[in-house]
């Protein structure tokens, strides 16, 4: 076996229902550069069942309990005698990073470790900065090319830009990188490392993986993906199409998942429809599903039932709440006039229509929570799954509205333990005793949840 340039690696992240995206997309990055790499994803090629991490705060006892895996996945990884590992980072495996890290580091002190995704550099650089000896940040297509490239050529300091690096102890950063400005150059992404028959859920399959954008334009008030793009960007319908029309024959895949955060507005619906029609003209045997969409005056009927005639199957749409004052606050825009007409549009192309939703936001009194409460007993029944949380307070929430108290005189910031004028602990109990009996008595499919409560309740109706 010819060693690798490099080991691409994710360690168990919760509820991993598709291949790592991000290291298809860095393998077909490295090959275009002469860089030999292998993916491994280990959420499925160890006995360890993620399904079973009930959150972040339980990792560590499965890691007690199983404490043998991480020479497992440390074996797995030296098979393959790299020069160098990559890690890709979550928030819900960062524990299980640190402790595979460690690991690889007392096997094999003298291998290259470079983190990098989504959450590296956001949730904590000082922490990862102890652990590898460089960290990508933002995209990683071209930085992590030319850097291995670099580091090949052993040449004094890191000139590759996007890196933080150490160096006797000290840390150091390269520079800022520009993003990459036209993603119809980026190579579509190569997923043969993975077993993609492994990737389901009570036997179903939520697809290969898609990304249509990179970014969002949006500023909502609850969502820390601002930290990842400033703004967003959007391939063509073309190269979407094509990279579609690959994967079908090459995979032998007809079943797709689009992973964006916020893929349809005004600025990428005209590409988006070209890519329904030329799936449509091709009559490309396909069906997909988009996990996350705001809802946006742009979608029209006409243009929900192209989607479903060229394969859509199901959508995920960002409702939040039904309360004008409570979205305006959000960031959200528009009201329940078009949150209803939009629903309606899928739900009259018949197409499974899905929502997120949040209770309990900051200003949310009871007669907010009431307009989405009784817009819900309409819906809800109709709608085929809701998943419904408590809101989570970020930081940049709680630089820019005051009125966060926290629970038991605790002022550490923790994203649950706090109250509002407007919603206190008891507040939330109503508000959640209320959507779980009622949704209950409609016969809808849900979840509804508050980690500071500890209560997560599930009821589904349906059989995938």
């Amino acid at each position: 076996m010819n060693p690798p340039g490099v080991v691409l690696c994710v360690a168990p992240v919760f509820n991993r229902e598709a291949p790592p995206l991000g290291l298809a997309y860095l393998k077909t990055a490295l090959a275009r550069k002469g860089i030999e790499a292998v993916c491994l994803d280990f959420s499925l090629s160890t006995p360890f069942a993620v399904k079973n991490v009930m959150g972040l705060s339980r990792m560590k006892k499965h890691f007690w309990r199983f404490s043998r895996l991480p020479g497992i996945w440390t074996r797995e990884i030296l098979k393959y005698r790299p020069r160098s590992v990559g890690f890709c980072i979550w928030e819900s495996n960062r524990d299980a990073t640190e402790i595979l890290s460690r690991s690889l580091r007392k096997a094999a002190p003298d291998i290259i470790q470079i983190g990098g995704g989504p959450d590296c550099i956001g949730w904590s650089l000082e922490r990862w900065g102890r652990l590898f000896d460089y960290v990508v940040e933002g995209e990683g297509e071209e930085t992590l090319a030319e850097l291995l490239l670099e580091l090949k050529e052993k040449k004094g300091n890191i000139k590759t830009l996007g890196v933080h690096y150490r160096k006797s102890d000290q840390s150091g950063f390269s520079g800022p990188r520009p993003r990459i400005g036209d993603l119809d150059l980026v190579a579509f992404p190569d997923f043969s490392d993975f077993d993609l028959s492994a990737y389901r859920t009570n036997g179903y399959t939520e697809g290969l993986p898609l990304l249509f954008t990179r970014g969002c334009n949006n500023r909502c008030t609850f969502c820390p993906g601002k930290k990842y793009y400033s703004h967003q960007l959007h391939r063509s319908g073309k190269n979407l199409y094509e990279e579609v029309e690959q994967h079908v024959e090459r995979y032998g895949v007809h079943q797709f998942l689009f992973n964006d955060d916020s893929l349809l507005n005004n600025r990428t619906i005209p590409e988006f429809e070209d890519f329904c029609d030329r799936i449509i003209r091709s009559k490309l045997d396909i069906n997909w599903r988009i996990y996350g969409s705001p809802v946006h005056p742009a979608i029209t009927r006409d243009f929900a039932m192209k989607m479903k005639k060229a394969g859509l199957t199901r959508i995920t749409l960002g409702i939040e709440s039904l309360s004008s004052k409570v979205r305006a606050d959000m960031g959200k825009t528009g009201g329940r006039e078009l949150v209803s007409r939009t629903v309606d549009h899928f739900l009259g192309s018949d197409v499974w229509t899905e929502a997120f939703f949040i209770y309990g936001y900051p200003n949310e009194t009871m007669e907010d929570f009431r307009e989405t409460y009784r817009w819900l007993q309409d819906y809800a029944p109709r709608l085929y799954h809701l998943c419904i949380n408590c809101f989570v307070v970020n930081a940049e929430y709680l630089e820019n509205r005051p009125g966060i108290v926290w629970f038991d005189g605790n002022r550490d910031w923790h994203p649950y333990k706090w109250r509002s004028d407007a919603v206190d602990l008891k507040a939330r109990r109503e508000r959640y005793r209320m959507l779980k009996t009622t949704l209950s008595r409609l016969g809808a499919n849900f979840m509804i949840g508050d980690p500071y409560l500890k209560k997560y309740y599930r009821e589904y109706h349906y059989d995938e």
